[in-house]
This record gives structure tokens, C-alpha cells and sequence, in this order.
């Protein structure tokens, strides 16, 4: 079993956990997909699902939990702006710019924790949207391979129904080629669709 955790912007004493068990499991069997059977195929599709759902229901969650640590960060910063600022700089006989300001704002240790907190998460959120890049192009390349076996296949029976819809042809009736000689007396009719009628079948 795989987890992360992060801490949690609403109580920095806690953290939030997330699993990522089914994805671990799927990376641990992307090697099986250049030796993959057709009889094994359907079981290993379904753990690369599996992953990808698991991964896209974590996502959402990781990404509020890093904005909200970005709107925690804002929040320490303003108050020692607004509250602490003037007083720490008056006390420590400091010009007011940019440097001491940032330099005061670095030395409050509340706020040096939300941004460690956030850089954190922000850290777990890349490696979530990596691993899930990561299982799209492994189920993209089981899709690919499965394509190639049913290929094979058909060209080792040629006698193998086609299915019925396939992801990439839409099949489609063949006339036959080949018309079989009608006796001298046969009547045509030309109908008004522009089509033959010979002997109560019509030809196009």
C-alpha cells in the first residue's frame, strides 16, 4: 500500500492522507504489456482503469488542498503586513523595501511553515499529475498492442467473423462482383429511382 501525505491548510498540526495502491500496483505490470496475451489482455486493461479513475478522483483533491495552502500563506502574510510590519521595522531601525520587508516576512516562523506547507503539496500535486500522465500512456500503449493481437489474429484465420464495431473501421456490406447472366427474354424495368427491376428483384 502507497500513500502520500500532506499537511492540512485548515489545521497545520494534521496531515491528509492519499492512496495510491491501485496506481503502484499498475506500474509494477506496465512491463507485462509488450508480452501481453489475448488471454490475459482484458484483466490487465482493467488494472490500468482501475489506476487511471483512482488517480483522476485523488487529483481534484490534491489540487484544492494546494490552494488552500496558497490562500493560507496569503493570509500569514497580510496579517504580519498589516499588523507586525511597521512596528518590526520602527523597532529595528530598518528602512522600509522590499528587501527588509521579505527579510521580516522570512524570519516569522508561521509564515516560513505555510510555505513550506505549500511548496509540499505543490511537490505531491506535480507527482500526481505525473503518474497519471504516466498511466494514460500505459493504457494508450495496452490499447495499441491489443490492436496489433487481434490483427495477428485475424490474419492467422482469415475465416475469424469480424466483429461487429471496431474503434478505428466501420465495416460496411460489399456488393457482389460478380452478376450472373439473365435469359434473353428476361423484361427490364427501369424504376424511377434509376434502378433495374429484373424479374421482381431490383439491381443498383
Amino acid at each position: 500500500m502507497e500513500t502520500l501525505s500532506v499537511p492540512d491548510p485548515r489545521n497545520p498540526t494534521q496531515r491528509i492522507n492519499f492512496d495510491f495502491t491501485d496506481s503502484s500496483l499498475a506500474e509494477a505490470r506496465v512491463g507485462e504489456i509488450s508480452i501481453v496475451t489475448s488471454e490475459k489482455a482484458p484483466e490487465l486493461l482493467t488494472v490500468f482503469c482501475k489506476a487511471c479513475f483512482a488517480l483522476g478522483r485523488v487529483l481534484p483533491r490534491i489540487n484544492l488542498t494546494y490552494r488552500l495552502a496558497q490562500k493560507r500563506v496569503g493570509d500569514r502574510r497580510a496579517v504580519v503586513v498589516v499588523d507586525q510590519m511597521a512596528a518590526i521595522l520602527k523597532d529595528k531601525g530598518l528602512a522600509s523595501n522590499e528587501t527588509s520587508r521579505q527579510s521580516i516576512l522570512d524570519l516569522d516562523s508561521l509564515y516560513s511553515a505555510a510555505v513550506e506547507a505549500e511548496m509540499e503539496t505543490e511537490a505531491v500535486l506535480m507527482y500526481v499529475e505525473r503518474k497519471l500522465r504516466d498511466m494514460e500512456g500505459a493504457l494508450n500503449a495496452l490499447k495499441s498492442t491489443l490492436r496489433l493481437l487481434e490483427g495477428s489474429s485475424r490474419r492467422a484465420n482469415p475465416n475469424l467473423t469480424r466483429a461487429p464495431y471496431d474503434d478505428d473501421t466501420v465495416s460496411t456490406w460489399d456488393a457482389p462482383s460478380v452478376v450472373p447472366e439473365l435469359p434473353d427474354n428476361t423484361q427490364k424495368v427501369t424504376t424511377p429511382s434509376g434502378g433495374t427491376l429484373v424479374m421482381g428483384r431490383a439491381r443498383y
